[in-house]
């Protein structure tokens, strides 16, 4: 179930579904869809025995609509998108309107999560990320 909290234009668009929490300062349909193309993900990913480590802890979505909003966030790349665990939850910044397609860099950031660094080879969890990014509903 997808809920979507009214907020003033100016303000960010807060949607929750079973698993996601998504915040975006885009417009509502976008974080909408966001949440449902992460539910089917998720779905994917649990059919091929993956899931969260720490299922127990929330997932937060952030979209910015440009790269220029995302890259306070970064570290060191400029990549359109990442994933990190801290000890209170999952989460996922992404640029939407950056080049390249976001719905394939939700899916692959989504896939780092569920995919464990320690028992698995770092060629394996890329290319699991890669494989989910190409599946779309």
């Amino acid at each position: 179930m997808l809920m979507a909290a009214a907020q003033p234009a100016a303000a960010a668009i807060e949607v929750r579904s079973d698993r996601f929490r998504v915040i975006a300062n885009t417009d509502s349909a976008t974080a909408v869809q966001a949440a449902s193309h992460l539910e089917a993900t998720a779905d994917r990913l649990a059919s091929l025995g993956f899931q969260l480590r720490r299922p127990d802890l929330p997932v937060t979505v952030l979209i910015f609509a440009g790269q220029d909003q995302l890259a306070r966030f970064q570290a060191r790349t400029q990549a359109r998108a990442f994933a990190a665990t801290a000890e209170d939850g999952h989460f996922i910044a992404i640029a939407w309107n950056a080049p390249g397609s976001p719905w394939r860099a939700l899916a692959h950031e989504y896939a780092h999560l569920a995919s464990d660094k320690g028992s698995l080879p770092p060629w394996f969890r890329e290319g699991l990320a890669d494989y989910l990014s190409l599946q779309r509903e």
